[in-house]
Formats: structure tokens, sequence, C-alpha cells
């Protein structure tokens, strides 16, 4: 009976000890469900300011008879870090009709990560979009969201949601971003650039301070969706 004793007890700290294994391996696969859960949430949030397919085309048209139109050529899930990435492609309208010589080319990428959005451009000769790397919408999208970051050039950007709100036109939600960067030769020593997002069409609106009394701008006229 000694022996049997001597035997049962150890097996009984064995399968006590592997029941606890097995209940802190669960609550760990938990935690980090519900930690990728909400990583895809907030990039779920970002993305659905955004059209979610390949050959979706923009048209804009603005400041000083401005236009440009661009398509996103493709969209890739890259296997790490876990982003999604759009490319994209455009080119600015050339009002004189070849004359000037310069490239009206641009190419873009959207890269989507855990909880934003950056907008590198790759390509650009007259296209004015001016921060590369800029940290475009950042989830929870919400009033007064604010966020920081250093552009590819090195300058120091700060970001905030200034408004949000539904347009009673098309029934869609939307966002309103305001980027700040240093530049002296601004009025109050600020580059500053506007952008809103309209849920499923990515920037509606464009603004930004060309000059320190002149601000250029454009907006969204149409859409088209190939697929």
């Amino acid at each position: 009976m000694a022996s049997l004793m001597g035997y049962s007890r150890p097996a009984g700290t064995w399968r006590r000890g592997a029941l606890v294994a097995i209940m802190v391996m669960a609550s760990a696969a938990t935690l980090l469900g519900a930690g990728c859960r909400g990583r895809s949430a907030l990039r779920d949030e970002v993305m659905s300011y955004f059209p979610d397919n390949e050959e979706f085309t923009w048209t804009y048209f603005g400041f000083a008879e401005y236009g440009h139109k661009m398509s996103v050529d493709r969209i890739t899930n890259t296997k790490s870090p876990g982003n999604v990435v759009y490319e994209i492609s455009g080119a600015v309208f050339d009002m004189s009709d070849g004359e000037s010589g310069r490239d009206f080319s641009f190419s873009l990428e959207y890269i989507f990560t855990r909880d934003d959005v950056r907008e590198r451009i790759l390509h650009k000769d007259v296209f004015p979009h001016r921060i590369d790397g800029l940290v475009m919408l950042k989830a929870p999208v919400k009033e007064e969201q604010k966020w920081s970051f250093r552009a590819e050039d090195g300058s120091e950007v700060d970001a905030r949601i200034t408004r949000t709100g539904k347009d009673l036109d098309d029934d869609l939600a939307y966002c309103e971003v305001e980027y700040t960067t240093p530049d002296a030769s601004m009025r109050d020593g600020l580059y500053r650039e506007t952008r809103v997002f309209k849920k499923g069409l990515g920037v509606v609106v464009f603004k930004s301070t060309i000059l320190p009394d002149v601000e250029f701008n454009y907006s969204l006229t149409s859409t088209s969706r190939s697929r």
C-alpha cells in the first residue's frame, strides 16, 4: 500500500501540473487571439476609409485648373510584417498640351499597418504631394486623435483628426485630418496640409499651403470601379 501511495502521489502531481500548463496555454492563446482581433479591428477601421478593389480610379480637380487621375494597380498582402499594400499610379493633367516637357506621371503606395496607413511617394515631378511617408490616418478614428511621425526626409510631422461626421448627401462617414511640419518660409513657420477621407473612397478633399498667402486645393469629382 505504501508503494502504491508513493506511486500515485507523483502521478497526481504530474496531472495537476499538466492541467495548470494546459490552462496557462489556453489563457495565453485566448489573450493572443484577442490581441490579433484587436489589431485587425484597428486596421479594418482605417481600411474602411479606402476602396477595397483593384482598378479603382479617382479623378480630382481643383486650384487653377489643376487635376489628376490615379488608379489602384494592385493590392498585396505581405507575409512579414503582415501589411496590406496598395500600388497606385496616375498622372497630373497636362494643361500645356505637352509644351512644358515635364513628367506628369506619378506612383504611390498606400501601406496599411497594424493601426494606420502611410503614403509613400515612389515617383513624382509635378504631383503636388509634399510629405513622403505621410501617416495619413490612424485608428481609432475619432475627433482629436493625435499622432506624430518622422517623414522619409527626416522632418517631424504632427497630425490631428479635426472633425468627423456623416455627409448628408451620400450618408457616408468622413473624417478630416490636419498635418503640420516646420517650414520657415510659411507665415507661422508651419507647412499645413489637410485631407478629408470618406468611407470607401479615400481622399475626397486635399488642401495645402504652397505659399504664405496661397492655399492649394483639389477635390474628388468622380470614381470608377472596374471590378
